[in-house]
């Protein structure tokens, strides 16, 4: 087993053992990616025991994928956590006890508030940033949930992430 580690400590050899079917190589990537992965499904399930099996269901797609996968034009880890995430809005989307608790919706606010300034920025970029990046919304999607355009809401997706950096970075 540790000729097989050594054979595949770089990601490229290691993925193209995997796609000949390599068992080690597939208990490596495990080894390696499970607790990354385990982190993101959590994030978008909020629930411990879905989020295993997820992650499992995760990891058959992988082996499953292996000779067809969008690997080739992302980093390993990328298309580990895009399949990861796939598969958990899947999950959700098929179990209707998992749909989220609805978030501040900014729509409606607008609605019953006509006159009133537009939502806070904070409020906004929150909304962006959690339609995105944990419900998988696209682009298009939130914009049009949130009757923004598109430019306006990459602008503000933008910016949430500097300021999610910037906090961060300060103690």
């Amino acid at each position: 087993m540790i000729q097989e580690t050594i054979k595949y400590t770089d990601n490229k050899h290691l993925f193209q053992a995997l796609k000949q079917g390599s068992l080690p190589a597939f208990e490596i990537l495990y080894d390696q990616y499970a607790p990354v992965l385990m982190g993101c499904i959590y994030r978008i399930t909020n629930n411990e025991t879905i989020a295993e099996s997820v992650l499992v269901k995760t990891y058959v797609k992988i082996w499953d994928q292996r000779g067809n996968s969008g690997y080739s034009g992302s980093t390993l880890l990328g298309w580990l956590i895009e399949v990861a995430r796939q598969t958990a809005f899947e999950e959700i989307r098929s179990n209707p006890a998992l749909k989220p608790i609805p978030d501040f919706d900014v729509h409606n606010e607008r609605e019953n508030n006509k006159d009133a300034l537009p939502i806070n920025i904070e409020q906004m970029q929150q909304s962006v940033f959690d339609m995105l990046y944990n419900k998988g919304y696209s682009c298009k999607q939130a914009a049009s949930t949130l009757k923004i355009s598109v430019d306006e809401l990459k602008n503000c997706f933008r910016t949430s992430i500097m300021n999610l950096k910037i906090s961060r970075n300060v103690k």
